[in-house]
């Protein structure tokens, strides 16, 4: 719920988005973060990555897959290189969706028929990724 009031309260502003932190923050302890893993700097991370997109727009892509690692590295707790591939990928993906709903004669709210297909690909492979970075790195020497 927390992450959704944010995501809307963004959503409508125009600066001053770090006072949105905290309530990111809050919305990931009720997600029940691990105890070693610290949720102001995950939301500092999650808000960077919805900062990216905007500023940047349809070209966020490679910039949205670097905030989208150091996310994943402060929610996982692992170096950045294990997902940063995972990162790539999902950037990727919020670039074709967002050029492919700005080219969409619908908009956003259209079927995007021309572009969900590759966004699902990159999704999926970056989750993909995700899961086999994350899997690695926890496999003991």
């Amino acid at each position: 719920m927390w992450l959704a009031i944010a995501a809307v309260l963004f959503g409508r502003a125009r600066g001053e988005y770090e006072r949105f932190e905290p309530v990111i923050a809050r919305g990931y302890r009720m997600l029940g973060l691990p105890a070693g893993v610290d949720a102001r700097e995950v939301a500092h991370q999650e808000l960077r990555w919805w900062v990216v997109r905007r500023e940047i727009g349809l070209a966020a892509g490679e910039a949205a897959g670097r905030a989208i690692t150091a996310l994943y590295a402060s929610i996982y707790g692992v170096p950045e290189a294990i997902v940063s591939e995972a990162g790539h990928l999902r950037g990727e993906a919020a670039e074709v969706r967002d050029r492919g709903a700005a080219a969409d004669a619908d908009g956003p709210a259209g079927e995007g028929l021309a572009y969900w297909p590759e966004v699902g690909r990159l999704l999926r492979a970056s989750y993909q990724s995700l899961q086999a970075a994350l899997a690695a790195e926890s496999t003991p020497d």
